[in-house]
This record gives C-alpha cells, structure tokens and sequence, in this order.
C-alpha cells in the first residue's frame, strides 16, 4: 500500500516539477517575441535572445523528462493538399 502512495506522491511532484517548468517556458518565449517585436534589433538584445533561446531549449529537456506524457496524434495543414502527422503531449504540448 505504500508502495502505490509513493508511487502517486513522486507521479505528483513530477508534474508540479514541469508545471512550473512550463511557467518558465512561457516567461522566456513572451521576454523573446518582446524583444523580437523591436523594430530594431540591437545587438544587445541578439544576445540576450541568443541566451533566451539557450534557456528554452534547457527548460524544454526539463519538461520532457518530467512530464507524464499523454501522447497524442494530429494532422496539421501544410498547404491545400498537403498534411503532416505530428505528435506532441496534451499536458505540456511539447512535440515529438
């Protein structure tokens, strides 16, 4: 009985874990389309993107190894005749 608790408590604290993984996710994508909304791109802000790309990518390892996943399977449109198989997780929408 403990066993199945323990199981259920670390299943838990994963998915907290990439909860908050996910807040940093989307923090750092709204500072990078901030950033990449200025006309001009100094090269101050090319670098910070650089290193807020480096972090989403980071994040994005974080979440893929603690989330539950609940993969899914979709079709998405290229062009009028033309789709694409995808798959990605319904709980942190990262794909595969």
């Amino acid at each position: 009985m403990e066993s199945s608790q323990e199981e259920n408590e670390e299943k838990y604290n994963k998915e907290i874990n990439v909860t908050n993984w996910l807040e940093l996710y989307n923090v750092l994508n709204q500072k990078k389309n901030e950033i990449n909304n200025n006309i001009i791109l100094s090269s101050q802000n090319y670098t910070i993107c650089k290193k807020i790309n480096e972090l989403i990518k980071l994040v994005e390892e974080k979440v893929k190894e603690n989330c539950v996943h609940k993969l899914e399977y979709d079709y998405i449109e290229l062009d009028i005749d033309r789709y694409e198989k995808i798959c990605y997780c319904s709980k942190c929408m990262l794909t595969f």
